[in-house]
């Protein structure tokens, strides 16, 4: 009963947290760095496994055996390409649907470019619907494949169309679907599967940036889709791609299900282009599961799928895309035949589900391509990375309380004609700068199409315009302490202690709220901008405050940016020079600025929107504590 009615325990908390809070942020950090590394050994996650019994993969056996007829179909399909240097042969395609019996559609769609000078791009997919003989077709399954023709800059996928013909063929004779089969084939890679998705579905027409049009004829509910993009006739490894957009991922047991069954065929896989080590259990074999799961926290953080399946995951269709490497040194890899008869055993087994799959993991990272970090695993090392954000503000909240008990008690300093203004260390004083920095980052997410006007009358193209434009805007939010220093005397201020508490609360729940959605963008945003966030203060000492100054620069979201392309390109080119790397990184920065923008009004991108409105605006909050000058 003492316990509950001693008043000096709070204050023993108090004092605690305030006398060891920066010690406490030192520990759990480095402690939740480590834990978080030590996921990728085997010992600290887990081995993949089938949540869905009703996929029942490699029960059957595989029947496939037109491997000779997708050859026939790639070498007809490439005299056709010679007269088709830019576009789809839909004529002939639509001649092979056709002979085998199923529904032929041809989608017309258009893109208003957004940007320079507003031009126009039209496209079109085709789409053949094999109807069920069971089912009323109410459920459907999509295997896509991607035209390239034989000017894009990408690898072409004529093989995978071919192999899709050649499935077409053989599932045509099978009375046992119960799901109807859509083949589609889409012009332009993700803009084509955005269209067709977005007309298949009928949503709100947005006819400004892209005219999806309307498509003739529809199946059911698509449950899940196969992305192909096969390079040529022969495999040497398939190389699984999950990420969707803005971070979405299907369903483990769909990656699971490919694994399996690429792995009964002989076909070798891999993940990020790294295949599994062959001691996983030794410390190179933990650095190698270290580098793949990291490999897929970088391109799952962009927020970009990786594949046009990534564009299904937005209707909560479940997708992976499975692209084809040779090694020209190995000729015994994988043929059309035990390729088609991957693609069958997948379709099989998704013809067994009841109902959508939803039984395993949708939040998971992936060290290895038989194991797995599920979200259970990987959120207590996020969150002890996060603890110094909210230790720190709990310090600070207790010491404003203090300071103001303090000041309520002697009031000598209360002097008429004083010309500093005065210091009020509650949390509500700093709702004003909360606004204007949340105005400040709702203006930049808005204004990237006027930057663009503005260029465009200087002869700028809409990247450098863009980069112009936000580096400026950038540059001048520097200045508003000095702005706020000569324009605040005589008035009343919020203190830095209670400015910094509410921006590192702010911060910390931007952070866990991204977590739920894309967690590898919240992980290395944390990285790199808690310490530095945690530490910041005003100081008296020029050198101090010049140091903290590059480094929040550094951890600003246009920091971070640079420090990722930075980091990119000297991973990419080694061997060039620091001069020519930084001239590059400029380049790719420039372009990667461009992309998020123009993403966001394409495909729904939320990624530079959700930076300006939230992220940067936290970040001006910091940059105002850094610079506030010392009021009595």
């Amino acid at each position: 009963m003492g316990l509950l009615t001693d008043s000096s325990e709070p204050e023993k908390f108090s004092k605690f947290i305030v006398n060891w809070y920066r010690w406490l942020n030192v520990v759990c950090y480095i402690v939740g760095l480590v834990w978080f590394m030590s996921l990728a050994y085997n010992g600290n996650n887990a081995g993949t496994y089938f949540s869905e019994n009703a996929l029942l993969p490699g029960l059957v056996d595989n029947e496939f055996n037109l491997d000779s007829e997708a050859l026939s179909y790639l070498k007809q399909l490439n005299e056709e390409m010679e007269d088709h240097k830019s576009d789809i042969p839909t004529a002939w395609l639509r001649m092979q649907f056709r002979y085998l019996g199923l529904e032929v559609y041809v989608h017309n769609f258009t893109l208003h470019y957004p940007l320079g000078d507003r031009s126009s791009f039209s496209g079109n997919n085709l789409f053949a619907i094999m109807r069920a003989p069971r089912s009323p077709g109410t459920e459907a399954l999509v295997v896509a494949v991607p035209f390239r023709p034989p000017t894009s800059v990408h690898q072409g996928t004529a093989p995978g169309i071919a192999l899709m013909l050649a499935l077409a063929k053989f599932f045509r004779k099978r009375s046992y679907w119960s799901k109807d089969i859509i083949f589609l084939i889409t012009e332009h890679e993700q803009l084509g599967a955005r269209a067709w998705l977005d007309a298949y579905y009928r949503v709100e027409a947005n006819d400004e940036v892209l005219e999806f049009g309307r498509l003739e004829s529809r199946s059911g509910k698509i449950q899940a889709a196969i992305n192909l993009e096969l390079h040529g006739p022969f495999v040497s490894s398939i190389d699984v791609k999950v990420e969707g957009l803005t971070g979405q991922l299907p369903n483990l047991d769909l990656f699971n299900l490919v694994v399996r069954l690429c792995g009964r065929e002989g076909i070798s896989v891999t993940f990020k282009n790294r295949a599994n080590h062959v001691q996983p259990n030794t410390f190179n074999g933990w650095k190698h599961q270290f580098q793949t799961m990291m490999a897929m926290v970088k391109s799952h953080a962009t927020g970009v799928p990786s594949g046009n399946h990534g564009h299904f995951l937005r209707y909560n269709v479940e997708a992976v895309t499975l692209e084809s490497h040779h090694n020209a040194r190995n000729r015994k890899g994988a043929s059309f035949l035990k390729v088609g008869r991957v693609v069958e055993g997948t379709f099989r087994s998704l013809n067994n589900l009841l109902e959508s799959l939803h039984q395993s993991f949708f939040f998971y990272l992936l060290p290895a391509t038989d194991r797995y970090v599920s979200i259970g695993l990987y959120m207590p090392p996020f969150g002890l990375i996060l603890l110094p954000i909210l230790l720190t503000a709990l310090s600070l909240r207790i010491k404003t309380a203090m300071i103001k008990a303090d000041k309520n008690k002697d009031s000598t300093d209360s002097r008429p004609g004083a010309r500093s203004p005065s210091t009020d260390y509650s949390l509500t004083a700093t709702i004003r700068d909360l606004v204007f920095g949340h105005l400040i980052g709702v203006s930049l997410a808005f204004l990237p199409p006027y930057f663009d006007i503005i260029g465009q009358t200087l002869q700028l193209n809409s990247g450098e315009s863009i980069l112009i434009g936000t580096t400026t805007v950038f540059l001048s939010v520097l200045t508003i302490p000095l702005f706020l220093s000569k324009h605040l005397k005589g008035s009343i201020v919020a203190s830095w202690e209670a400015m910094k508490c509410v921006a590192l609360l702010e911060m910390a729940l931007l952070l866990a709220t991204t977590s739920l959605v894309n967690f590898s963008l919240a992980l290395l945003v944390a990285i790199f901008t808690v310490p530095v966030l945690v530490t910041v203060s005003p100081s008296t000492s020029r050198l101090k405050s010049c140091v903290q100054s590059v480094f929040l620069i550094l951890s600003s979201p246009l920091g971070l940016a640079f420090i990722a392309v930075l980091y990119d390109t000297w991973t990419t080119h080694p061997d060039s020079d620091f001069k020519k790397i930084l001239v590059q990184t400029m380049s790719a920065s420039k372009r990667a600025l461009l992309f998020s923008v123009t993403d966001s009004y394409i495909y729904g991108n939320w990624l530079f929107p959700v930076t300006c409105i939230f992220h940067y605006s936290t970040w001006i909050q910091f940059w105002c504590v850094l610079h506030r000058p010392h009021y009595s």
